[in-house]
């Protein structure tokens, strides 16, 4: 039977990666995508207004489309830079789902600030639904055996 790591180990695997990505040319290729993937996220939630130039049902499709494929890519991005270190499939994984779904709590809270726009759960629901796309679709196209 394997035993299973320590916390203090997932840590010290977690800052080593830290501080190696920053010692590195990991930090461009890896972590440059995901902070300019959450800017770009962050400036369209800043927007007053945002419109796809469709009207009614069509419009509103479009809109939760857009969040499902942000957060997609998202945990994607993450999933790819946590799996350039030692971390394993499952740890990559479950640190994609933890950081997209923190990145779009916090994308709702924020707007809650921007005139016009409003934080809802049912947003947070649809951008959870592409941070799950990614991880099923992520294992079956890796035939990922447990």
């Amino acid at each position: 039977m394997k035993k299973k790591p320590s916390k203090s180990y997932y840590v010290k695997l977690f800052f080593g990666a830290l501080e190696e990505t920053f010692q590195t040319k990991k930090f461009i290729p890896y972590w440059l995508p995901i902070w300019a993937w959450m800017f770009f996220i962050f400036y369209l939630s800043s927007l007053s207004e945002f419109s796809t130039g469709f009207a009614g049902t069509f419009d509103v499709f479009l809109k939760k489309s857009w969040h499902v494929l942000a957060f997609f890519i998202l945990t994607a991005l993450i999933y790819r830079a946590f799996r350039v270190y030692k971390f394993s499939k499952s740890d990559s994984y479950i640190l994609g789902i933890l950081g997209s779904f923190a990145y779009a709590i916090s994308d709702e809270i924020h707007q809650l600030f921007v005139p016009e726009r409003h934080g809802c759960i049912t947003d947070l629901l649809i951008d959870l639904i592409g941070i799950i796309l990614f991880v099923v679709l992520a294992k079956i196209l890796t035939k990922e055996k447990k």
